[in-house]
């Protein structure tokens, strides 16, 4: 529980950091912000989600400090953690469930007068574009009893893509969308809450680059795309792409060029955006896996097995080995797990699988370059008819 000497901490970090931050977001990112209209209501700010940034981006257009809602995983980097929360104090959320405790903190930061900032979409943009406000957002702000305001980033997924290690400078700017009174929100329905911020926080990367045509010059800028896009069009293999510099290519010979301003270029180009070619590998997942039987979907070796410690969120390996998936399941060495006994699987970062099997909480990850998005689809297609 925070006590007042933490709040003041935290209001002193905050107004301490942001001069410099500021500084080093135009610098590093060409990144600008228009600037919040004050309000004298404590509020829920809800933002798009396209960055590793984001927690620095969206301060930028606000004076007044805020609280975060954070993956859990940042509980699980030691010493670096325990700074953090001493720090920052972020609202930890286990991705992909509905955590009931993060929802809590929430409320009470909120009834003490605390703004609380919060991503809707629950998970960064792998293809650069608003993916689905997760559904319990349109309760929790009717729940709150405060303000709400949207702010949208446009321009920041291709400063800095998910599935990329790299930053590149282009241009990347933040802007509040609209401001939701108290008494607004009192009228309206919890789902008509949830259209109204997935209508003010839908964004389209590529569609505002058409727009801008911005250059976002860095190094190696297509290196690890086949972390995202993961189903060749030409040859239509699984896992079969790689990149290298600002190539992405197949083993059957498919090979084009990521270039500066985000698009694909070259010979033959199948898809002109990362997004267009995300939708085809979507379509052609739901066919293959409706027609998968009893075969092996995919796999991949040199996958690592850990159980995550409830209390402790520390990790503790189970296995390595060989990373299976079927109609039935997953299966990696010894250890087998049924869709009908999986009730949640996100992407933590750019690679890593979480998932909840019984009461247990599971993370895979690879030192293998591999995309976790295949078995992400499979998880949703497959869970559709675990019941």
């Amino acid at each position: 529980m925070l006590k007042n000497a933490d709040y003041r901490r935290h209001v002193f970090v905050y107004r301490l950091l942001w001069y410099p931050l500021k500084w080093f977001l135009s610098i590093k990112f060409n990144y600008k912000a228009e600037y919040a209209p004050k309000i004298n209501e404590p509020c829920i700010i809800l933002s798009n989600h396209v960055t590793d940034y984001d927690m620095a981006f969206v301060p930028m257009s606000f004076k007044k400090h805020m609280y975060f809602v954070a993956s859990e995983h940042i509980l699980r980097w030691g010493w670096l953690s325990k700074l953090i929360m001493w720090l920052f104090a972020p609202i930890p959320r286990a991705k992909g469930t509905v955590d009931g405790a993060a929802a809590y903190t929430v409320l009470k930061l909120l009834r003490r007068g605390k703004n609380v900032c919060m991503f809707a979409e629950g998970n960064n943009t792998f293809n650069g574009i608003t993916g689905p406000i997760h559904p319990t957002v349109g309760g929790l702000v009717k729940t709150s009893k405060a303000a709400l305001i949207t702010y949208r980033i446009s321009g920041g997924y291709l400063s800095r893509p998910r599935w990329s290690e790299k930053p590149r400078r282009g241009y990347a700017f933040g802007k509040c969308v609209n401001i939701y009174s108290q008494e607004t929100l009192s009228k309206m329905t919890p789902e008509e809450i949830g259209a109204a911020v997935s209508k003010d926080l839908y964004e389209d990367a590529f569609a505002t680059q058409r727009k801008l045509m911005a250059e976002y010059k860095g190094k190696r800028i297509a290196e690890k795309l086949e972390t995202c896009l993961y189903v060749c069009p030409k040859c239509h293999g699984i896992g079969t792409l790689h990149s290298c510099d600002d190539r992405f290519f197949c083993d059957c010979g498919l090979n084009v060029r990521y270039n500066e301003y985000g698009f694909f270029e070259g010979d033959n180009v199948p898809y002109e955006t990362i997004s267009d070619w995300d939708a085809w590998q979507d379509k052609y997942m739901a066919e293959y896996i409706s027609s998968l039987g009893d075969k092996i979907a995919f796999s991949d070796e040199g996958q690592i097995l850990n159980v995550i410690n409830g209390a402790s969120h520390k990790t503790e390996r189970l296995c390595t080995g060989r990373l299976t998936l079927t109609r039935k399941g997953m299966t990696i060495d010894k250890y087998s797990f049924d869709w009908s006994d999986i009730s949640s699987l996100a992407i933590v970062a750019r690679a890593n699988i979480v998932f909840t099997a019984g009461t247990v909480n599971y993370e895979i990850r690879s030192d293998i370059i591999r995309s976790s998005r295949k078995y992400f689809k499979a998880y949703e297609l497959l869970s559709k008819n675990k019941n």
